[in-house]
């Protein structure tokens, strides 16, 4: 049933994004192949999955359909492109083994420790959300231990152009409690224009009163400026033994699909001599109180310690 239910909620944000194509710009080829992903997210819905399946990792593979527009193992997935109005596209994948086919920028690195303030002293953990409006980016990141996170902003016309907000840091760690003392890998994602949440990782360094690996959650309600966190307890915590992530959890994805709030995170199971990496999903009702989902991890991979 849960299964089920993560499903139709993936596919409701993927109609939902196709959707919004006809509000766009966009080729031929691209409106074809929002069309049949439609008409293949259609199918699921009713219950007809002789020629359309959602994968592990939760994307709408067609296959045989009777159109013949697509082969066996090809695949539609969504893009987004920070520099449109409505910033939606749709990639044609030929293969699920196909690599995502980025391009470094010619002008990288387009900020760190040398434009922004002293407090930071290195740059990352980023996630960018554009302003009410409409008109700038704040971009989010953490700086080095202690240090804390702050935000630098940039005009929709110009991404690479980023200036430190003098209010930086806006979230400091904590030294005497689960935090302890360093905070990553900052998420933000809006609630209203104006309420915004951070979801953000305490690291949990050993000696600092911490444990290892959790969930905070801080919040906005001036898009951004300054923040408040919410209750002095992590929002996720590591598993119990015997847990995927009994080892810790951290660095989330965080996003809204209608009315309901989905976390990607990474999970560590600590073995002895072995440490297995993977991604879990929770869900939430109000983005505040989460249940992890029982079939965790959703997708999984492991490595060895030691030569």
């Amino acid at each position: 049933m849960m299964k089920t239910r993560l499903m139709m909620a993936a596919l409701a944000a993927s109609l939902a994004w196709v959707s919004s194509l006809s509000a766009n710009p966009a080729t031929v080829a691209e409106q074809a192949a929002a069309r049949h992903l439609r008409a293949g997210g259609c199918d699921l819905a009713r219950g007809k999955h002789e020629g359309v399946t959602l994968d592990d990792r939760l994307r709408l593979r067609l296959e045989h359909r009777e159109d013949g527009y697509c082969r066996s193992g090809e695949y539609f997935s969504e893009t987004i492109d920070l520099g449109e109005p409505s910033p939606i596209s749709v990639r044609w994948i030929e293969q699920w083994t196909a690599p995502q086919r980025w391009k470094k920028h010619s002008a990288n690195p387009i900020y760190g420790p040398s434009q922004s303030g002293a407090w930071d002293g290195w740059t990352n953990g980023v996630s960018v959300v554009r302003n009410p409006d409409g008109g700038s980016y704040k971009m989010f990141y953490c700086g080095r231990a202690g240090a804390g996170i702050g935000f630098a902003e940039a005009a929709i016309d110009l991404p690479l152009v980023w200036k430190e907000n003098p209010a930086s840091p806006v979230l400091r760690p904590r030294k005497d409690n689960w935090e302890g003392n360093l905070l990553n890998q900052p998420r933000v994602v809006k609630a209203t224009d104006q309420h915004w949440r951070m979801y953000y990782t305490g690291w949990g360094l050993k000696g600092a009163g911490g444990s290892n690996w959790a969930f905070g959650l801080a919040e906005s309600f001036d898009a951004g400026l300054t923040w408040k966190r919410y209750g002095e307890d992590p929002l996720l915590e590591r598993g119990p033994p015997g847990a995927p992530d009994d080892g810790g959890a951290f660095v989330p994805e965080v996003r809204r699909v209608d009315d309901r709030w989905m976390m990607w995170y990474t999970a560590m199971k600590d073995n002895p001599g072995k440490q297995n990496i993977h991604l879990c999903l929770a869900t939430s009702d109000d983005g505040i109180h989460w249940k992890k989902c029982e079939q965790n991890p959703v997708l999984t991979d492991d490595f060895t310690k030691g030569p």
